[in-house]
């Protein structure tokens, strides 16, 4: 069996939920849709474990290539303006991600994931640094008392590209002490008035 790439919309019409979406697998085929692939959304899973079933499971259109079919995913979920709409179940178009209140408690139930970023961005600025603070002091700390870890780190470090090797780093001159200092490092220089 040849690779097929396709577009499909499933649905549960008591309760006015679908979802649309794009297969582009190796070796897919749209005799898979709902026999051996059923879309990879968690939220279409949630909904297939709380309320059964779909009663619509469609295939919309095949290709014989994976860009146009993703071009096309796209131009559907743009068109029926999924992110907007309470109809769909879709939470993105093409990277343009939507998460409610609800999806995270889906999310967070279903695969265990930690709420934390989503937490911190509900923090007040005052409660943020607190937390920032107190995980800054537990790294330092396990920095200090264990050696594995702290030469592990420092692996890591010396292993990543530094952004700026290669290049000039701008440089501004102090208009009172005429010195000459690193654009970012410009916060560091002391008043010289």
């Amino acid at each position: 069996m040849s690779t097929i790439f396709y577009t499909y919309v499933v649905g549960w019409t008591k309760l006015n939920k679908f979802y649309y979406g794009v297969r582009f697998a190796k070796n897919c085929h749209p005799n898979d849709l709902w026999k051996k692939y059923f879309t990879s959304s968690k939220i279409v899973k949630h909904y297939r474990e709380t309320h059964g079933e779909p009663d619509i499971v469609q295939v919309r259109k095949i290709f014989n290539d994976v860009d146009n079919a993703i071009l096309w995913e796209r131009k559907v979920l743009t068109k029926l303006k999924v992110l907007t709409s309470d109809k769909w179940l879709n939470q993105n178009i093409g990277g343009a991600v939507k998460l409610d209140e609800e999806t995270y408690k889906i999310i967070a139930a279903k695969n265990s994931v930690s709420n934390k970023e989503y937490v911190m961005k509900n923090l007040s600025p005052e409660e943020r640094q607190e937390k920032s603070s107190t995980a800054a002091v537990a790294l330092w700390k396990k920095f200090k008392d264990d050696p594995v870890f702290a030469e592990n780190l420092r692996e890591k470090r010396r292993n990543q590209v530094n952004p700026m090797q290669g290049r000039k780093q701008k440089r501004i001159c102090c208009v009172f002490c005429n010195k000459d200092i690193p654009v970012n490092l410009l916060y560091l220089h002391k008043n010289c008035k």
